[in-house]
C-alpha cells in the first residue's frame, strides 16, 4: 500500500504499507484457520532474470545483538545489511526468522534485473545500514506513521521500515514473546521489497505492489527462497489459502479481474481502491516476467529501464505494451493463465 504523507503522489510514494493487512477498501486476506519503443532482444550485456531454483544465504548467516537495555527500552540487533530496533526482548528464533527474511530479500532483489538505485554505486546510492523498526505497541505504530489495519509500512523518507509486534505474529506467553509459526511473515518480504525498489520504479501502482507481492510469496525455507515451488505457491495464495494455509486471498479458479486498461494506467491511490487489486497485480507481474513475447522478461526489464532513464508512467508502459491493444493483451493474460488453472474474465 503507498501513500503520501500529506496527499497521495503518482510520480513520489512517501509510504508504501503491506498488501497483507490492507486499506479498508481493499479486500482483506483471508486466513483459513481464523512511437512504440521496441523491445530489444537479450544479449549477454543485458541482465537476465534470475535462474537459480534456490536462492540460500551464505553459510555462518548470523544475528548480533548490539544493545539490550531494559531502562530505555532498546534492543537492537544487526544482519549484514540490517539494523533491527524493537522495543521489547525478542527471542532468538525471532530474530534470526526476520532477519532471514530480509536478507533473502535483500539477495533476491539484488539478482532482479531491474538495475535498482539500491544496489547501484554512483550518486544516487543510498549508501549505509538498512533500518527496520519492531515495534509492540500498535499506537505507536500509527503515530510513528504506520497506517491502521496495516501490517507494516516502508517510508521512503527517511527510508525506514516499521513493523508492528502483532502484525507479524509476536505473542507474549509467561511474559515473554514468542514467535506464531503459523503465520506467515510475507509482510516483512513484501516491505523489503518496496525499500530494495527505492527510487524511481515506485510509481505505476500495479508494478510497485505486483513487485513486492512476487517476492513476498516466494516459498522460504530455512535460509533458502524456493523458486522452484514459486508458481504453485503464486496459485494458492491467489486462489485458496495460501502457502501452507498460512493466509491467501481465496478468490477460486476463476477470477473475474478489472479491465487492464483500468489497472496499468490509474495513479496509485486509484489503485489502492480497485478490489483485490493486489492479487491482480500479482498474475499480471508475473505474467511479464515469465509469459510475455519470448517468456524471457524483455519487456518487463525494458519498461523498468526506462523508468530508471526519467521517462513518464505512459511512455514507459508502451514498451509493455508493443503496439497491442488492452484487448488483445486481456487475451494473452488470459490464456496464459489458463494453462496454469486460472480462468480470467474482464470487466470492460
Amino acid at each position: 500500500m503507498a501513500a503520501n504523507s500529506e496527499t497521495a503522489s503518482h510520480n513520489s510514494l512517501e509510504r508504501i504499507a503491506s498488501a497483507s493487512l490492507s486499506q479498508p477498501r481493499q479486500v482483506p486476506i483471508a486466513q483459513k484457520a481464523i512511437a512504440v519503443p521496441q523491445s530489444s532482444r537479450s544479449s549477454p550485456s543485458i541482465r537476465q532474470w534470475p535462474n537459480q531454483t534456490r536462492h540460500t544465504l551464505p553459510d555462518g548467516f548470523e544475528v548480533q545483538t548490539l544493545e539490550s537495555n531494559q531502562d530505555s527500552s532498546r534492543w537492537s540487533y544487526r544482519s549484514e545489511h540490517f539494523d533491527f530496533v524493537s522495543d521489547a526482548a525478542l527471542p532468538d528464533e525471532a530474530v534470526e526468522e526476520f532477519a532471514s527474511l530480509f536478507e533473502l530479500t535483500h539477495l533476491y532483489c539484488s539478482r532482479l534485473p531491474f538495475e535498482l538505485q539500491r544496489f547501484q554505486k554512483g550518486k544516487n546510492h543510498r549508501a549505509g545500514r538498512l533500518k527496520v523498526r519492531l515495534m509492540e505497541d500498535y499506537s505507536n505504530y500509527l503515530r510513528e506513521g504506520g497506517t491502521p489495519e496495516s501490517g507494516g509500512i516502508y517510508l521512503t523518507e527517511p527510508d525506514l521500515i516499521l513493523i508492528p509486534f502483532e502484525g507479524i505474529g509476536l505473542r507474549k506467553e509467561d511474559g515473554t514473546y514468542q514467535l506464531d509459526s503459523t503465520r506467515t511473515n510475507q509482510t516483512l518480504m513484501h516491505e523489503a521489497t518496496h525499500m530494495m525498489m527505492r527510487g524511481p520504479l515506485l510509481k505505476d501502482g500495479w508494478f510497485v505492489e505486483g513487485a513486492a507481492e512476487y517476492v513476498a510469496t516466494i516459498p522460504k525455507k530455512t535460509n533458502t527462497l524456493h523458486v522452484d515451488s514459486h508458481l504453485d505457491a503464486i496459485k494458492s495464495y491467489v486462489c485458496d489459502y495460501g502457502y501452507q494455509d498460512r493466509g491467501g486471498h481465496n478468490l477460486g479458479p476463476e477470477i473475474e479481474f478489472v479491465s487492464l486498461q483500468t489497472l496499468m494506467e490509474c495513479d496509485y491511490p486509484t489503485f489502492q481502491e480497485i478490489p483485490n487489486g493486489y492479487p491482480y497485480a500479482l498474475l499480471l507481474f508475473h505474467y511479464f516476467a515469465h509469459a510475455d513475447g519470448e517468456a524471457d522478461g524483455q519487456r518487463l526489464r525494458d519498461y523498468a529501464k526506462a523508468l530508471n532513464q526519467g521517462a513518464e508512467n505512459g511512455t514507459a508502459r508502451k514498451i509493455l505494451l508493443a503496439g497491442r491493444d488492452y484487448r488483445t493483451l486481456e487475451k494473452l493474460l488470459t490464456n496464459s493463465w489458463e494453462k496454469d488453472g486460472i480462468s480470467l474474465t474482464f470487466r470492460n
